[in-house]
């Protein structure tokens, strides 16, 4: 199995690079898989002697050097960061693998307001993510199959208080997003740029959702389904989303508001960008209707797309 792009119909360049609702991010399968499978909990088991995690999903091997010493892990935050990173190297067309990003703007777009915590927050995560690399099957012309390994890092990561956010990415990492030697063309999405804003304890599923609606519409643009998602797929591609079998057998079993309340909240967040309902005329109160639910997503502002919706119609949708 080598790097699956299949999120990307076509790489085309962004009909839009400048809105001031969405954000235009770089995005493939293995970049997607990534951002929510290395925030998951991580147990005993895949931490070897050195403290390094190493663990696999769908056709991908995970590294995290020295992920013992990470205060916090890899948080939500930081997957945050390297979308932003990615973002604001998308101004550039992917053109510089060092990116420099200033820190009232990056609080700017997370809606932070205190410069200290802003910095601290900005540094842990600069760590972890220098700290990730992964693994897909790829084919050698010589050796036939074998495991490559690719970092996100290049090499630089620094914080400077009344400066910027500077981070290098990896050649090989970058070059995932490319189409061949066009480093201006690369696969993409529309990023609410609500879904990067507000508190995640409060709101901690709102950037998860945003997210996954957002790559849901550019993987099924032109199709009946682009605005109709499911609650399952939303919930399972939101790591750390309580599990229901968890809370039954638990004492503390407000299944309610745990669960359903949570989510309803978190979509509701997203207002100014996607407004939501679910679909179908049947209440959704219990756990079993809401785990079957779909929704449709309403958007708000959303950029001019009629060229990829004939390219998906042209290649047959696939």
């Amino acid at each position: 199995m080598g790097i699956d792009n299949r999120t990307d119909v076509q790489a085309i360049s962004p009909v839009q690079s400048e809105h001031r609702h969405y954000y235009v991010l770089p995005q493939c399968y293995t970049s997607n898989k990534l951002v929510t499978e290395v925030t998951r909990p991580i147990g005993n088991a895949h931490v070897d002697l050195y403290g390094n995690a190493v663990f696999s999903a769908e056709g991908l091997r995970f590294h995290i050097r020295g992920y013992r010493e990470l205060m916090r892990g890899v948080t939500q935050s930081a997957v945050m960061l390297l979308d932003i990173l990615l973002i604001t190297a998308a101004k550039n067309g992917l053109r510089d693998t060092l990116v420099s990003l200033p820190l009232s703007e990056y609080m700017q777009i997370r809606g932070l307001t205190s410069r200290k915590d802003a910095m601290s927050c900005a540094k842990l995560d600069l760590q972890a993510l220098d700290r990730i690399s992964f693994e897909y099957l790829g084919r050698d012309i010589r050796k036939g199959e074998m495991w490559q390994r690719i970092s996100i890092s290049g090499g630089r990561i620094e914080a400077v208080e009344y400066g910027n956010i500077a981070f290098r990415f990896g050649q090989d990492f970058f070059d995932l997003f490319c189409n061949g030697k066009c480093k201006n063309k690369y696969s993409y999405m529309y990023m609410p740029c609500e879904a990067l804003k507000g508190n995640t304890r409060h709101l901690p599923y709102k950037y998860w959702f945003g997210r996954r609606i957002a790559l849901h519409k550019r993987m099924n643009i032109g199709k009946g389904n682009e605005n109709k998602v499911s609650v399952k797929t939303l919930i399972t591609n939101a790591p750390n989303y309580p599990d229901y079998e968890r809370i039954r057998s638990g004492t503390d079993r407000h299944i309610t508001e745990r669960i359903l309340d949570v989510f309803e909240r978190c979509m509701n967040a997203l207002g100014s960008v996607i407004t939501w309902d679910y679909a179908g005329a049947g209440e959704v109160s219990t756990y079993k209707t809401f785990i079957t639910a779909v929704i449709n997503a309403h958007w708000q502002h959303y950029p001019y797309t009629t060229n990829l919706a004939l390219s998906n119609k042209s290649r047959g949708g696939k």
